[in-house]
Order: structure tokens, then C-alpha cells, then sequence
């Protein structure tokens, strides 16, 4: 993501999202410390967290991480993409 990030630096028509899979863990505090920490440019790269569920369903049903792999069982489970 740094690379991908560093790549379209300049580019306005290009923004990075990254969705927490932990959200009962990555606060907003918790996710601005690791930006700053990792030199995340929140211009370019937003970190987001949110409602498990919610999360987990944009990610399932959204951008399909589940595709390429046989379909959760337990729909509290969470293939990392």
C-alpha cells in the first residue's frame, strides 16, 4: 500500500481506502497513531473503521474477498484481501 501510495502520490483521480477487519480494536485514535507512525498520507490514504458488520458485508459483498476462496462458513469469519 505504501508503494501504491507513493506511485499515485500526485495523482487526484486516485485515493486509497483501507477498511479496518478489526474494528472492535481500531479506533479512530488507533488508526491515526498507525498513520502517523507508517507515513500514511490521509490525503491519499484513508483508513476507515466502523460497524462489524457493516464492515464485513462491504467486504463480502462488495469487493468480493470471499470469490477466490470457498465461502465463509461462519459469516463472523474474514478472509484478509
Amino acid at each position: 500500500m505504501r508503494n501504491l501510495q507513493e506511485y499515485y502520490l500526485k495523482n487526484d483521480d486516485i485515493k486509497l481506502l483501507s477498511h479496518t477487519v478489526m474494528p472492535w480494536k481500531d479506533s479512530i485514535p488507533i488508526l491515526k497513531q498507525y498513520a502517523e507512525r507508517n507515513g500514511v498520507n490521509v490525503d491519499k490514504w484513508h483508513l476507515v473503521t466502523g460497524n462489524k458488520e457493516e464492515l464485513y458485508d462491504i467486504a463480502k459483498n462488495g469487493y468480493f474477498t470471499d470469490e477466490d476462496f470457498i465461502k465463509t462458513q461462519d459469516e463472523s469469519d474474514f478472509i484478509h484481501a
